[in-house]
């Protein structure tokens, strides 16, 4: 639990002596492979100067998601009444559960973008709740795009995930 004050005497030869570290992560933490802390040793050993630094390392458990395709899904040239399909990946690549609240399509002016109902899991339902994905786990979201005889030209939309991913609760 601690070193008592007066210090510790080891003995050549004699069993190691353990010490407990205590870590207790927030939110606010950046996650990094650097040490989060370092353990002072200060002792009589002349080959290190009798000082030494254990390196503590640690992190918080969080989610974090990840969506591929990242920046643009093109549907390219669909014909007036037909309808093209694209599939957009959420990845958990965090050490935590990730609860993906809703997902939708905003800025849909023409209406002529959907997400595909699956029932199968929540965030896709006919009535959607949140979704849960493990760590390293993944979930397929289809949007599909109804070319409806709107005006001529690009038509643009913005596909996004609400969850609680601390650093993106909001996708893009």
């Amino acid at each position: 639990e601690g070193v008592p004050a007066g210090g510790v005497t080891l003995a050549p030869g004699s069993l190691p002596l353990n010490l407990t570290v205590v870590f207790q992560p927030t939110l606010e933490m950046i996650p990094s492979t650097a040490p989060i802390a370092g353990v002072v040793v200060s002792s009589n050993d002349p080959t290190d100067g009798g000082v030494q630094v254990v390196s503590v390392f640690g992190r918080a458990e969080a989610p974090s998601l990840q969506v591929n395709q990242p920046d643009l899904v093109d549907f390219t040239f669909v014909a007036q009444n037909l309808s093209s399909l694209r599939k957009v990946n959420l990845f958990n690549a965090g050490s935590a559960e990730l609860t993906v609240d809703s997902v939708a399509i905003l800025d849909n002016a023409s209406g002529e973008y959907a997400i595909q109902v699956d029932n199968s899991w929540g965030p896709t339902a006919d009535v959607p709740v949140p979704g849960v994905l493990g760590t390293g786990e993944h979930r397929e979201v289809r949007i599909v795009f109804t070319n409806s005889g709107g005006a001529n030209g690009t038509e643009w939309a913005e596909f996004h995930v609400y969850s609680n991913d601390p650093n993106t609760t909001d996708w893009p």
